[in-house]
């Protein structure tokens, strides 16, 4: 791994890229951001995600104003997939996008990136785009020698001709692909063996131009970044890089940043672009939106996203704010999923036992099964390893279309960790290398079984625990099948707060025996803040504990007893065994 190069527009060495460019016709990658300008003027994914935003939390609940900041904060770094993962109506969103998306507006960069397909100086054309913007641009060439691509059998057409294409990869908001859209974590999973041998035939061993893209989509980075020879060269407005998975993957392959306006980089590479005025078009996603969604549906939507992001004292806020609106079995499964989040366990446990028994009483089995693996979450936390088992064996007897085979093997996987945890246990070592055994296996399948399915949550958590036990999961890969990234860098992509906490305590306690670094120390005062107002109880009485720890290396930020951490202890509901487990395990 190289650390990539950085070239500003205007300068020689960026000259030399663009010239590089011209001599070698790319693979041109385009996102939302060539859509950006007027007159198509759509909004990126970001745009969207912010836009929801002001429509689900406008008038939310009371908030201060240093709450409204974390939850912005917070927010920030939830990606659009995401977000829309917890949206209650996939079939009102998938309506709203194809009517927003379906413009056919051309603006300047589509027309210069329709212009360079046709005349051979694009060699092929990807995009992650729903709106028909380029298609419009390029209807004008008669007889063209590319074809259109959106469909998987479209796909694997064009892989035996081996014709060049314009790819459509995320589906189009156009009539007779209507269904085609990729919007949720789930839509994004492993990509189909059509779809993914013509991303490699047409970008492998040529030079690969990302335009107006950002990265945050989950299942292109890691497929582009196991193609051999590609050359990447990726454009965005300023030295940052716009995603994890863009500073990965230009890491990995030795890539270049070229920083500057989108507007010159075309300009100087394919043809001169007048300036041109970037519009997301706001008032009209939240007039769209706040059109289409009931109140219940906006109440159930804003506390997923409240849950997803982790913010426990957040989303109870939220449901006691929208009583009488939000759906009963909603609230009371939220309500559960946030004192999960607050360590208190068994209450969650409970709730979330009696709620999957009522589910599974009136016929419905898949939210019956969804609901009894979060009630083993809550019982292995909590310290009853038999009744969290028990949970999965319910969850085995019940999905009868294996769609959530993923989540399950999950938390198989998380009681078998929590199994041989104990010292006692790894000292017996037959029994620890039995169960390390299966825990491996377990993580193996599990990981195969998200990305086949979309489930990138289960995913990290998958890598999350194999760098816990010291398992390699680039071991396991097999034919189509990859390692998830590093759990902290995966978890910062999904943007769920409570896993990135856990990722931090894991590197402090690491780094704790041989010195803190002053970074390390002002991250710690940040999530021991954010614990604080999230009512985050593990997180905080864990935080202290590894402080109490360090406390040697360096002189504590604030001065906290250790009263506090017991209190914060006190309110996590743990078993006796768990209680003990846990003092042992921080010491304290």
């Amino acid at each position: 791994m190289t650390l990539p190069q950085k070239h500003k527009l205007g300068e020689s060495p960026a000259t030399a890229v663009i010239n590089l460019l011209k001599a070698n016709p790319p693979c041109v990658l385009a996102g939302s951001g060539i859509s950006l300008w007027e007159p198509s003027g759509l909004p990126t994914g970001s745009n969207f995600a912010w836009d929801t935003y002001d429509v689900l939390f406008e008038a939310a609940f009371p908030r201060s104003r240093k709450e409204e900041g974390l939850l912005q904060q917070l927010f920030k770094g939830l990606p659009f997939e995401h977000l829309m993962e917890a949206c209650p109506a996939d079939d009102k969103l998938n309506a709203i996008l194809n009517r927003l998306y379906s413009s056919r507006e051309i603006n300047a960069v589509h027309q210069a990136l329709a212009d360079g397909l046709a005349d051979g100086r694009i060699f092929s054309l990807i995009t992650t785009n729903y709106d028909c913007g380029l298609d419009a641009a390029l209807e004008k060439f008669t007889a063209p020698d590319w074809m259109k691509v959106v469909t998987e059998k479209e796909a694997g057409e064009i892989v035996a001709s081996k014709k060049r294409c314009y790819f459509k990869i995320h589906g189009s908001a156009e009539p007779a692909y209507e269904d085609t859209l990729m919007f949720t974590l789930h839509h994004e999973r492993l990509l189909p063996p059509s779809k993914r041998g013509l991303l490699k035939q047409l970008i492998a061993d040529r030079p690969l131009l990302l335009l107006g893209y950002s990265g945050l989509d989950f299942e292109l980075c890691p497929e582009i970044g196991r193609i051999a020879g590609i050359r990447i060269v990726w454009n965005n407005f300023n030295d940052a890089f716009p995603s994890p998975n863009a500073r990965k993957l230009l890491e990995d392959h030795s890539g270049v940043l070229l920083i500057g306006d989108m507007l010159q980089l075309v300009s100087e590479w394919l043809t001169p672009i007048a300036a041109s005025r970037a519009c997301g078009k706001p008032d009209l996603v939240k007039a769209t939106l706040k059109a289409a969604f009931t109140e219940s549906e906006i109440a159930a939507w804003r506390v997923r996203v409240l849950n997803s992001l982790g913010a426990a004292s957040f989303a109870l806020r939220a449901i006691d704010f929208s009583v009488g609106v939000l759906d009963y079995s909603v609230a009371e499964a939220e309500r559960a999923q946030a004192y999960f989040h607050q360590g208190k366990y068994l209450s969650a446990a409970k709730k979330l036992a009696g709620l999957a028994w009522r589910k599974l009483r009136l016929g419905e089995f898949s939210n019956a099964v969804d609901v009894a693996l979060d009630a083993s979450d809550s019982f292995r936390a909590y310290g009853a390893f038999i009744r969290a088992e028990f949970c999965v064996l319910f969850a085995r007897l019940f999905d009868r279309d294996g769609t959530l085979k993923a989540k399950r093997l999950l938390k198989q996987s998380l009681i078998l960790e929590n199994v041989i945890q104990p010292r006692v246990i790894q000292r017996l070592f037959p029994i620890y290398h039995i169960c390390h055994y299966l825990l491996q296996r377990s993580l193996k399948a599990c990981a195969a079984e998200s990305l086949r399915t979309g489930n990138w949550i289960d995913l990290q958590q998958v890598s999350l625990v194999a760098e816990r036990i010291g398992t390699d999961l680039t071991a396991f890969q097999e034919n189509e099948y990859y390692a998830p990234p590093a759990a902290a860098q995966g978890y910062e992509h999904l943007g769920y707060y409570i896993p990135q906490m856990m990722c931090f305590l894991d590197q402090y306690r690491q780094e704790a025996t041989s010195g803190l670094s002053d970074n390390l120390k002002k991250e710690w005062l940040r999530h021991y803040r954010i614990c604080r107002m999230l009512e985050i109880n593990s997180g905080v009485w864990k935080l202290l504990a590894a402080r109490r720890q360090a406390a040697k290396q360096f002189s504590l930020p604030i001065k906290e007893r250790h009263t506090t951490l017991t209190r914060h202890f006190a309110i996590c509901e743990y078993s006796w065994m768990k209680q003990f487990l846990n003092r042992r395990q921080y010491d304290f």
